[in-house]
């Protein structure tokens, strides 16, 4: 123990030391001893020790350690190799009614070097030196302060982060705070996740994003935006699919979760024109889970089509996780195209001289049948990609178990992304013309047409 105790210069340093030594027995064998050292000195200057020595001198109800920090719960840490790689930083108030106590967190913070996830609750200001953790690939921050929002450190860049989540945030507008905030995080960020936040708040981060989106260091590094909880309705949806997703070329995934989405008509025509786009959209999945329209909605689950209604909340079909993740028909399809790789579909444009199949409404691309192969390949591999199977909803291996064709029967019967196609080369015109074949058509009418090719060559 003596090897880690620094030599008090004042009295509030000489207290420091004594309550630090003083709380170390709690500290587990299976942690480094240096480690641990200085976990508790980030506890003493949080105010968790203080918190924790006045339930004891007090005889309150509360007085055990685990109350306060507990070693034993990996939501509060996590251990590996007697490394601490994730911490959760929140100070109890057990005195009071009040929320939980803010805090400043102490830039010993850097001292903890294999930390690779933290959260930070009802902190009051990030000092410099976290820039220091060059393994820190996840930060929370859920119920901070304004004042951290408005108080960043000079020249503070974290450049390892890839997720970042504000949750719970302060009753302000955010919008020019978080601007400005943002621009700590690199090219590095993959994904942006806001939760339970109030409806004024979710239009300034629609702001935010749609403003400033492609001016922010993570555009093209995004892969996935989550908003949970966070009181969007259909217009909302409407704005995230069809002018923030734009200004993200590699987003893939958005989570909308718990939100107040009833209907989908809104996105009805601009999804369709979004089916017929080679490059203008790259989502892969869509959670529209514990949203009103999932209980009036006809879902698809690759072999049944089920109408949700006030009577099907209960059953067991409405609360399957996997269910809940799903979307009407089409977008269910529009997904399944992009997970198929949208980037070897053509889009029929005037004077380009792609063939195109006109069906009355609009002209449909025809892709080049040389890639078909690699495309259908995709399509079944990738096909269980538009299911949610993150920890908290449903395992991998679950979601894998739902791969299907139906997306492949999609491409080429549906939408003329996959019609299986012959050239007929006249001698006499020399225009080519296109037949479309069905997935149905018999062998016999495949054995003419290949006949009559033959015929003409």
């Amino acid at each position: 123990m003596a090897e880690v105790l620094a030599v008090p210069e004042t009295a509030d340093d000489e207290q420091q030391l004594q309550i630090v030594a003083k709380c170390m027995s709690f500290v587990p064998k299976n942690i480094d001893i240096k480690e641990g050292y200085s976990l508790m000195t980030i506890l003493y200057k949080v105010g968790t020790l203080d918190a924790y020595l006045a339930a004891v001198e007090g005889r309150f109800w509360h007085g055990e350690f685990r109350h306060y920090f507990s070693f034993q719960d990996e939501r509060t840490i996590k251990i590996q190799e007697g490394r601490i790689e994730f911490l959760c930083l929140l100070v109890r108030s057990w005195s009071s009614r009040s929320d939980d106590e803010t805090f400043n967190l102490p830039p010993i913070i850097d001292e903890l070097r294999n930390l690779t996830s933290i959260e930070l609750r009802n902190c009051n200001l990030i000092p410099l030196e976290i820039s220091n953790l060059l393994h820190l690939k996840t930060i929370n921050f859920r119920k901070c302060t304004q004042h951290m929002f408005e108080n960043i450190p000079d020249g503070l860049q974290l450049p390892s982060i890839t997720k970042l989540t504000i949750s719970n945030m302060p009753v302000f507008r955010p919008a020019s705070n978080l601007s400005s905030f943002i621009k700590i995080f690199s090219d590095n960020l993959e994904e942006l996740c806001f939760e339970n936040v109030t409806r004024e708040q979710s239009d300034e981060i629609l702001r935010l994003l749609q403003d400033n989106g492609d001016s922010t260091n993570f555009r093209h590094s995004l892969k996935v935006l989550v908003m949970q909880n966070c009181k969007l309705k259909e217009r909302d949806l409407e704005r995230l699919l069809y002018e923030i997703q734009p200004l993200f070329p590699n987003l893939h995934t958005m989570d909308v979760w718990n939100n107040g989405i009833r209907s989908l008509r809104g996105i009805e025509d601009r999804n369709k024109q979004m089916m017929t786009s080679s490059s203008s959209n790259n989502l892969r999945k869509l959670n529209l889970g514990e949203n009103p329209v999932l209980y009036h909605a006809t879902i698809h689950d690759d072999v049944n089509i089920h109408r949700y209604t006030g009577d099907d909340r209960n059953s067991n079909k409405a609360r399957d996780p996997m269910e809940k993740s799903y979307t009407i028909r089409e977008i269910e399809y529009a997904l399944r195209i992009n997970q198929a790789g949208r980037k070897f579909m053509l889009e029929t444009t005037g004077g380009t001289g792609v063939i195109g199949v006109n069906d009355g409404n609009r002209t449909k691309p025809i892709t080049n049948r040389a890639l078909w192969p690699l495309i259908l390949k995709r399509a079944y591999k990738n096909s269980a990609g538009i299911y949610d199977h993150d920890d908290r909803r449903i395992s991998k291996e679950a979601a894998e178990s739902k791969m299907c064709s139906t997306g492949l029967f999609h491409l080429v019967r549906n939408y003329a992304y996959g019609p299986i196609f012959v050239e007929d080369h006249s001698r006499v015109t020399n225009v080519t013309t296109v037949t479309l074949l069905s997935p149905v058509t018999t062998i016999a009418t495949r054995v003419k047409l290949r006949r009559r090719r033959r015929h003409h060559r």
